[in-house]
């Protein structure tokens, strides 16, 4: 699977949230503000020094009114095959507590492509 973090290109979800809030014509302040978080979060999140949760994946999504596919920049799925193993391997990373955030954002993201 794609990692955005080690894609050398521009289209990064880093890259993507900064297209978007550009668009809506918003600072990286009133982003945060509208998230309730941190500016330097956003700052972060826009260089794509850290992870973004799925709760803030579903709030950037509703707060720039685009899909999670665009704000990924994912045109074609099927590129991110993933087999029962490794999405295993993958949840098992997950802090505990936040397995339920990441199962809410995925259960989100499947019912906007579905």
């Amino acid at each position: 699977m794609a990692n955005p973090k080690k894609m050398n290109n521009s289209n990064t979800i880093g890259n993507n949230i900064r297209k978007f809030r550009k668009a809506k014509k918003m600072t990286q302040q009133q982003l945060a503000m509208e998230l309730a978080l941190d500016c330097s979060t956003i700052s972060k999140y826009e260089r794509n020094e850290i992870n973004i949760t799925p709760d803030i994946i579903i709030d950037l999504c509703n707060t720039f009114s685009c899909s999670p596919n665009d704000l990924f920049g994912v045109d074609d799925l099927t590129q991110y095959k993933i087999n029962e193993k490794e999405l295993i391997e993958i949840f098992n990373k997950i802090p505990f507590d936040q397995r339920k955030n990441f199962i809410i954002g995925l259960k989100y993201i499947v019912d906007v492509i579905l």
